[in-house]
């Protein structure tokens, strides 16, 4: 559920500011 991967995110966003880094730990390469 892409909602959850969004919240998770958010949470992530407390300790990496740019979103670039919030994707990538949801999707790494």
């Amino acid at each position: 559920d892409t909602r959850k991967l969004d919240a998770v995110g958010r949470l992530a966003g407390n300790e990496y500011a740019t979103t670039d880094d919030r994707f990538e730990l949801v999707r790494p390469d």
